[in-house]
């Protein structure tokens, strides 16, 4: 199974990447409106962290069906489909069982988005991470309300971008302005969010 830092950095060093080809191609067709690239960054880091938070989930709940990571009330309630139940009776092969598994718990996942303050407390407790805000914000040094009200700041810009083309009303098809510091604000502030789970993981 993938490391969820380790795909966190991969994504992020991509993003990056795009983040110095829109520096260099304003230098070369400065009177061309190039934003979008911009908007682009902007989901793509959204889309990266709730990447992450997948990943620590599925990991976390992989962890515990091996035996490896003490379980709790989310992961004992946790529904699989009965198919994946038969497939797990059937088989005696640890590796295999790990896998199927695996699998069947990645397609529940996917059908949720991790994204939102409420929505990523709720992820990390289905493998015990409780107070996961308090905990995240005494790591960044910031108090649990800044980070959850940056983060559902972001998450809104994000879903304006994705859903609605960042068009500022109804009247017009102006968007809303962004500004390659816009980017980068957003890539250092979840960037801190992953680097205090990442860190809280370890210490438990």
């Amino acid at each position: 199974m993938r490391n969820p830092k380790n795909t966190w950095d991969a994504n992020l060093q991509n993003i990056k990447r795009m983040h110095w080809l829109h520096e260099q191609l304003v230098k070369i067709v400065p009177a061309m409106d190039i934003s979008d690239i911009l908007r682009s960054e902007y989901v793509l880091i959204v889309s990266a962290f709730d990447c992450y938070i997948h990943d620590v989930v599925l990991q976390g709940m992989s962890d515990m069906f091996s035996g490896n990571k003490i379980e709790c009330k989310s992961f004992t309630d946790f529904c699989i489909p009965m198919s994946t139940v038969k497939e797990l009776l059937a088989t005696s092969d640890v590796s295999l069982r790990e896998s199927i598994y695996n699998t069947s718990v990645k397609k529940i996942l996917s059908k949720d988005s991790y994204q939102s303050p409420k929505s990523v407390e709720f992820a990390l407790s289905m493998v015990n991470m409780k107070n996961i805000w308090s905990k995240i914000g005494k790591k960044m040094g910031m108090s649990t309300e800044d980070v959850k009200t940056n983060l559902g700041l972001i998450i809104l810009r994000r879903n304006k971008i994705a859903h609605e083309a960042d068009i500022e009303n109804l009247v017009s098809m102006k968007k809303t302005e962004i500004e390659r510091t816009d980017v980068e604000e957003v890539i250092t502030f979840l960037n801190n969010v992953v680097l205090a789970i990442d860190r809280i993981r370890i210490d438990g």
